[in-house]
């Protein structure tokens, strides 16, 4: 059946390309001239929807890569951070161990004031380091948002482009279209 088909619409091509080769030069029109300001014309918009797809992929990647590159930057971020407030409540432990010294020589009050310095630097260490996450998760999220607006701006404007194009290369055709059936025209209009 596939093969019956191919061979009906090559059949059906060829014939109207014959026709369209015949009436052409009765017109006294060059019909290759014609089928080759058509093919140009198909051809330039073809390769104008080709380079809009390959900008639109290529950014798209673009824009992913940077989302991805922003991620990894933040976890590692985020890990400083919280490698920094260990490091901060292990400081505090030590000054808190310092108060078993302060119980064992009978100073209750230098005990008392040096837990509450303890738990002060915990709590300050934590609420710190929370802060610094919340930060780099915020500007995370704009780093996001930044970069998926600029993705889609590049592609309208991309598809701008080549909507204007493409515009362009159909008129030029058509222009050129006139231009080549003129005499044509002309031979039709004297009959």
């Amino acid at each position: 059946i596939k093969t019956f088909l191919v061979n009906c619409f090559e059949g059906i091509k060829n014939a109207v390309d014959s026709a369209f080769s015949w009436i052409c030069s009765k017109l006294g029109v060059d019909s290759n001239q014609i089928k080759s300001i058509i093919t140009d014309t198909w051809n330039n918009i073809k390769s104008i929807i080709s380079t809009l797809l390959g900008d639109i992929s290529r950014n798209i990647n673009d824009c992913w890569n940077n989302i991805k590159s922003a991620i990894d930057n933040s976890v590692g971020q985020i890990f400083d951070v919280i490698k920094e407030t260990w490091e901060r409540i292990k400081a505090a432990l030590q000054v808190a161990g310092m108060a078993i010294n302060q119980l064992i020589a009978g100073d209750w009050e230098g005990a008392k004031k040096t837990i509450k310095t303890a738990i002060d630097m915990i709590k300050n260490a934590i609420s710190d380091g929370w802060n610094k996450i919340k930060e780099i998760i915020s500007n995370l999220g704009k780093t996001i948002l930044t970069a998926i607006k600029n993705c889609w701006d590049n592609i309208k404007s991309y598809i701008s482009q080549a909507i204007g194009n493409i515009k362009t290369r159909v008129v030029n055709g058509w222009n050129n279209l006139k231009s080549a059936t003129q005499t044509a025209w002309n031979n039709v209009k004297s009959i």
